[in-house]
């Protein structure tokens, strides 16, 4: 169970950081569209000289919009590298059978940073190794400590 454990968190968390690169890139492109679509509006409504103030204010809270769902992506991009370090240690308390807390409340993070992708963009296939891997860390820490192995000498 342990190497399984250590095997699968290690997948889920080359995974993550990729993913987290993912929503950074993805969450950064709406606020530079915004900025960009900003800039051109500002023009026009430089050229309009306030015949088109009511359009102007629906645009502006229109990119505000854009702008603040960037923001989320990019938090959530930040929080999977995050659990990229988080998901490697993890593998490796698996691994040495120590830490039983630790490995518990990564299992719980990782489950939960599956669910908020889920919530966030859609469920894909590749949720299924992360949430594999959160349950199989909190499996092996619950078996951390209980018993003497079997090379152990009376």
């Amino acid at each position: 169970m342990r190497i399984a454990a250590g095997v699968i968190l290690i997948i889920a968390a080359i995974i993550n950081a990729t993913a987290g690169a993912g929503y950074l890139l993805f969450g950064a492109a709406p606020k530079f569209a915004r900025h960009s679509i900003q800039d051109v509006g500002e023009e026009q409504d430089e050229a309009a000289k306030g015949a088109a103030a009511p359009a102007g204010r629906k645009f502006n809270t229109t990119t505000e919009r854009i702008g603040g769902a960037g923001n989320i992506l990019i938090v959530f991009g930040f929080f999977l590298w995050l659990m990229f370090v988080l998901q490697v240690a993890c593998a490796v308390l698996c691994f040495l059978g120590k830490a039983k807390w630790i490995v518990i409340g990564v299992g719980f993070l990782s489950i939960g940073s599956e669910v908020a992708g889920m919530l966030l963009m859609e469920f894909n296939y590749f949720n299924i190794i992360g949430l594999a891997g959160g349950f199989l860390a909190i499996i092996r820490a619950t078996q951390i400590g209980k018993g003497a192995s079997f090379l152990s000498t009376g």
